[in-house]
């Protein structure tokens, strides 16, 4: 701004006959034709050093937008001319090509006397979108939202009635939940029973899988099901996913079990599928694939859905030059951002060190744990019941690796398997003050509520409100 005036604006148009015309009228114009995004960065740069204001009149929505993005990047005052503004003067009435130039001209005059009157208006408005570009907000009216309560956070519950009690009410919307443990130890099939119970309430959920098929997931699902099924003279059905999987093991069964599989199969297509959306990539995604595979499924119509990853380690790296630990950190925190900017809650499975088996449940049993340990809201560890009392217990190092091979080995013999979930961090603040217990038959797919301890402690009905504890 010079002698206490402010400065003429540049309109930004289509080609250099558009110039001349804005020129015959006194005014400077400036054409994006032959120009790159690098040249409409360099000019946003120089009018915003300038503190000279931009109009732009492209009539290409895609050009316009590309060429405001630029200016707000840089802080320039910008705007782009409205069809209401252009229709007063460019209308079906013109005729003549002296016409269409006469009335271009009295456009760009009228555009610019609105400059002149608006244009510190338009100036605290863009340095306001500068910041926003930037990801710098006011605090105003924060407090007061919180005060009337318009801002809250929502939970996806699990189906599991003490563990949503223990992290505070289900999944966090808007966060990020991390679940490791170690191999076979059924951190897949405790993500697909919750995927089954989030999508038979009605909710949507995009399931990412990468080590394993589609197929074979909804085989557990259909395994779990089966177990809940009562059989004619009592008890229940017993079939595994490969089982069912088996033309050749089905042939095999008594024809009741056949019928029970096949009202599972119908109860699944009418409650679960419908809500239920797989991505089996090919090969290993990155996080913008599946950041498009969400997005393409919210624009169908699917409000916020629920989105589960198997499993983080095997995400694709941004850049092929990365590390294993670099890329995990980056796709950590990219699936965070993806958490708030959805407004949805994402549960992503980790694989653990082996390293950390003697150990137990601790945030640095995460694989490439960094990103984990500062990027997840909600960390949860699947283990063998009291699995880090005793191996804690062990005097040297390799005493409790070798205790923690013969409980891994233990717990895996069998199909009815003692197990609890440590939660390692709430973003949310509460922490319960023990694991949450949970009986896992790794035959039939399903995790259920275990209330019997391993050292006497009794019944657990549910954790109460005076067992939580903030941190």
């Amino acid at each position: 701004m010079t002698d206490g005036r402010e400065p003429n604006p540049v309109f930004i148009v289509g080609t250099q006959q558009d110039v001349g015309v804005a020129e015959s009228a006194g005014l400077e114009a400036w054409s994006i034709q032959g120009r790159n995004a690098e040249d409409m960065a360099n000019k946003a740069l120089e009018l915003s050093d300038e503190g000279r204001p931009a109009i732009v009149l492209l009539h290409d929505e895609d050009a316009e937008k590309a060429m405001m993005d630029a200016f707000i990047q840089a802080g320039a005052v910008a705007r782009t001319v409205t069809q209401e503004s252009a229709d007063r003067y460019i209308h079906e009435d013109i005729t003549t090509a002296e016409e269409l130039r006469t009335a271009y001209i009295s456009l760009f005059r009228a555009e610019a006397a609105e400059e002149a009157r608006n244009y510190e208006e338009r100036k605290a408005a863009a340095k306001a979108r500068q910041l926003q570009a930037l990801h710098v907000f006011d605090s105003m009216g924060v407090a007061m939202d919180l005060f009337g309560q318009t801002v809250t956070r929502g939970y996806v519950p699990t189906g599991l009635e003490n563990l949503d009690k223990a992290i505070g009410g289900g999944l966090p919307e808007g966060a990020l939940t991390v679940l490791g443990a170690g191999s076979s130890n059924g951190k897949t099939t405790l993500v697909n029973q919750i995927a089954d119970h989030i999508a038979a309430s009605g909710r949507t959920v995009l399931f990412v899988t990468i080590e394993q098929s589609r197929h074979e997931l909804v085989a557990k699902s259909l395994s779990r099901m089966m177990k809940q099924t009562k059989k004619p003279n009592g008890g229940y059905y017993v079939a595994s996913a490969s089982h069912i999987m088996s033309t050749s093991e089905r042939d095999t069964w008594p024809q009741d079990k056949t019928q029970a599989l096949l009202s599972c199969c119908t109860r699944y297509t009418q409650e679960v599928a419908p809500s239920l959306h797989y991505f089996e990539a090919d090969g290993q995604p990155t996080v913008e694939q599946i950041r498009k595979a969400y997005t393409a499924l919210k624009e169908s119509g699917k409000t916020s859905p629920v989105l589960v990853i198997d499993y983080l380690q095997l995400i694709k790296a941004k850049d092929e030059r990365m590390t294993d630990r670099k890329a995990v950190d980056v796709n950590v925190l990219e699936l965070r951002q993806l958490a708030r900017e959805m407004n949805t809650a994402v549960i992503v499975i980790s694989s653990i060190n082996r390293q950390s088996y003697a150990e137990g449940a601790d945030m640095g049993a995460f694989k490439e744990s960094g990103g984990v340990e500062y990027g997840a809201d909600l960390a949860m560890m699947l283990q063998p019941r009291g699995y880090s009392e005793k191996v804690g217990n062990e005097k040297t190092e390799k005493a409790a690796r070798e205790k923690a091979r013969a409980l891994m080995a233990e717990h895996k013999a069998s199909h009815l398997r003692k197990s609890e979930l440590v939660i390692l961090k709430n973003r949310s603040g509460a922490m319960p003050p023990r694991p949450v217990p949970l009986a896992y038959d790794a035959l039939c797919n399903l995790f259920t509520e275990d209330k019997d301890t391993d050292k006497g402690v009794g019944k657990i009905s549910a954790f109460s409100d005076d067992d939580m504890v903030v941190k």
